[in-house]
């Protein structure tokens, strides 16, 4: 989980200039929605988990 979690930081690191200029990068935008949603049911599954033991 941690290494998604340095990829979402990485990406929202390269799309900072990108909002500051208000425009879009489409392909990191989709990266960075892909990976949070990931990371998301991750953390639930672990959650899950955490609950049956």
């Amino acid at each position: 989980m941690d290494v998604i979690k340095h990829k979402i930081n990485d990406l929202e690191s390269e799309l900072e200039p990108w909002r500051k200029l208000g425009r879009e990068n489409e392909a990191l935008e989709t990266q960075l929605y892909a990976l949070k949603r990931q990371l998301k049911r991750m953390e639930q599954r672990q959650g899950e988990m955490t609950d049956e033991h």
